[in-house]
């Protein structure tokens, strides 16, 4: 059955897809052949945490005025994307190095937007990615494509330079829309030129026809970024996720003399990981033998390695091995980082999180209750912090929410009431809460580690959540502020230096 394909682009806040935002995001479905169907090119106002990178701002070429003047806020932008990819499945998603950071963007913006992330690799989707067909076009079919030469003389796979040396004159570099184009046309030359490549590309684009093809003979070919080498499968690790390869580049190793790290580890390491998951570059000898490579290697040398790997590795002791020699997985600090731990936890909240998404804002506070997942209402408390200005009560009390207080509460200005009391809160109270006004009652000092949280904001009126002892400090002092005071009664003058009877 023939597929559309979805070619999309991000550009962001910074380089670190888990900390940083998508500002832009553009995507073009095509039928099979890569003639252009429909697309979209959608922009999101920049989250009040995001400082973006001035790296960035100077490569995407986005005004940081402007961000602020995008129609979507990042919430809603999210569903805005996930809407339109879910109108065009099934498809097989396509991006220019998009493994290695679209894919982490886009995944990281709909986890912490409580939806799915994995929305290319399920619902009958796939996905390839076009960087590396372009590293195996120039060893399979070096005369496929025009690669021009970088400043250190080496030759450049970068989508602004490859488009261009191959007739795709009018490229708008890193600009989303722009470099969608783009990929589109380096992906019909590799599909025109190199059709074994891009079939076999095709044909390893989920996790289970990756690992059919990886496991189906003996002797396979593998791509890692730009080498391609004879390999064997030897092993299965990271829990059976992931395929362990014997590089046949190379003799056997005596491995009970030969260190961890040497077998697992350096340009030269003698067993390689493919993660079928990634969609890798596996070709049968048959296909290698069709493509008009310039490559060569001793048949009978490779037989010999293959055949001395056969009586030495054991795929259960091979696999022990490499997981003793794996450094131990640490958790995540912060919730944004922590996208891989705890899988389960997608399934079970699942229901809650489409609640949180239908309910009416008023209702979300009570909505984000039934989310198990502390990731998920760290989340969902943001969203109703940064969206929903219109709420005027918002308790937060024994969530064990860490860090400091949301700055974002500033945006909330009909806000009346408002409790972060056991918590494990740190910090100074932050300023934007100086516009919140209309709050009467504010609780942020009960069992958290917050200092000096009133100090500076003696327009936040202490309540019976924040204890004082008499006489009370000078900076709460004000009409109206100490009659919400704990243990103050009869307040004489409140507008000067309080006393207490």
């Amino acid at each position: 059955m023939q597929q559309n394909f979805i070619f999309y682009d991000t550009e962001t806040s910074d380089s670190d897809p888990f900390f940083g935002q998508i500002f832009q995001l553009a995507a073009v479905l095509t039928d099979a052949d890569l003639n252009p169907i429909d697309s979209f090119d959608i922009r999101s106002k920049r989250l009040p945490q995001i400082l973006p990178s001035p790296g960035a701002l100077l490569v995407n070429g986005l005004d940081p005025a402007s961000l602020d003047q995008a129609p979507y806020t990042n919430y809603k932008f999210a569903g805005e994307v996930r809407r339109r990819f879910m109108a065009w499945t099934p498809a097989i998603t396509c991006g220019y190095n998009s493994f290695g950071f679209d894919e982490k963007c886009l995944r990281s913006l709909f986890y912490q937007n409580l939806y799915p992330p994995y929305i290319t690799q399920l619902d009958g989707n796939s996905r390839i990615d076009i960087l590396p067909l372009t590293r195996a076009t120039e060893i399979l079919y070096p005369d496929a494509l025009v690669f021009p030469l970088n400043d250190k003389g080496k030759t450049s796979k970068k989508l602004e330079h490859v488009a261009p040396a191959n007739g795709f004159e009018e490229h708008n570099a890193h600009d989303a829309l722009g470099d969608v184009e783009a990929t589109i046309h380096v992906a019909r030359l590799i599909k025109a030129r190199a059709p074994v490549l891009w079939q076999a590309a095709l044909a390893a684009r989920t996790k289970r026809d990756a690992k059919a093809r990886a496991t189906r003979k003996p002797l396979i070919y593998v791509q890692s970024r730009s080498t391609l080498f004879p390999a064997m499968l030897i092993g299965r690790v990271h829990n059976g996720r992931d395929l362990l390869v014997a590089d046949l580049r190379f003799d056997a190793p005596d491995i009970a003399s030969t260190s961890p790290n040497k077998l697992f580890k350096g340009p030269d390491q003698y067993c390689r990981v493919i993660k079928p998951g990634e969609a890798p570059l596996i070709f049968s000898p048959e296909e290698f033998s069709a493509m008009p490579h310039g490559l060569s290697w001793d048949a009978s040398d490779i037989e010999a390695r293959m055949r001395a790997w056969q009586a030495i590795a054991n795929e259960e002791d091979m696999s022990a091995m490499h997981a003793e020699w794996q450094t131990p997985f640490e958790p995540a600090e912060h919730p944004e980082g922590a996208i891989y731990e705890n899988f389960p936890a997608f399934d079970q909240d699942a229901a809650a999180m489409r609640a949180f998404h239908d309910a009416a804002p008023a209702e979300k506070p009570q909505a984000m209750e039934r989310l198990t997942d502390k990731r998920f209402r760290s989340f969902a408390k943001r969203i109703i912090f940064d969206n929903f200005p219109e709420l005027t009560d918002s308790y937060w009390d024994g969530n064990g929410f860490t860090g400091t207080l949301p700055a974002s509460i500033g945006k909330l200005k009909k806000l009346e009431r408002l409790s972060f009391n056991i918590n494990n809160l740190s910090g100074a109270m932050p300023s934007s809460w100086a516009s919140v006004k209309s709050l009467k009652d504010c609780r942020v000092g009960a069992d958290t580690n917050l200092t000096a949280y009133l100090a500076n904001y003696p327009w936040i009126p202490p309540t019976t959540g924040n204890v004082y002892d008499c006489p009370l400090p000078a900076y709460a002092t004000g009409s109206g502020v100490c009659n919400h005071v704990t243990g103050c009664a009869d307040v004489v003058n409140p507008c000067s230096p309080v006393k207490c009877k």
